[in-house]
């Protein structure tokens, strides 16, 4: 059973004009049980221009349970940045997912004076789990906006 006492994962592609035809994507899969006893954090973090063709997408697949402290992913494509087919956050708890604390899954794309922003095949987020078991709040969205803040 893979086990972490915290468990912080930021892929930041927010440099000027990044451009990747394939991948960008964090993917963590294990057969069995994934144990992080404090608060795990995944970012995939673009934006200022670049361009994915294909990818930006979190993968998070376990053969069994899922138990974090909190749990916090954020998919983050702003400031005219594009994900052409991507822009998947997946979740796939083959056991129980439990928290002691709150748990958030989101995305979110919003013009901060850089331009808007593109998700080609939409902005998706996919949670499966045999259970889920939380002591705090679950928020799962999209937060996409065209306006300027």
């Amino acid at each position: 059973m893979p086990s972490s006492a915290a468990l912080a994962l930021t892929l930041d592609l927010s440099s000027a004009q990044t451009s990747v035809p394939n991948g960008a994507n964090i993917v963590i899969n294990t057969s069995g049980d994934l144990t992080i006893t404090n608060d795990a954090t995944i970012n995939l973090l673009h934006d200022s221009g670049g361009n994915f063709t294909n990818g930006g997408d979190i993968f998070v697949t376990t053969g069994g349970d899922l138990t974090a402290g909190s749990l916090t992913v954020f998919l983050n494509n702003r400031d005219a940045g594009t994900i052409t087919n991507g822009g998947l956050l997946v979740f796939d708890v083959g056991g129980a997912l439990t928290t002691t604390g709150d748990a958030s899954l989101v995305i979110s794309g919003r013009n901060d004076g850089g331009g808007g922003w593109t998700f080609g095949s939409g902005a998706n987020i996919s949670l499966t789990a045999g259970s889920i078991s939380l002591g705090g709040d679950l928020t799962v969205a999209t937060g996409l906006s065209t306006d300027r803040r």
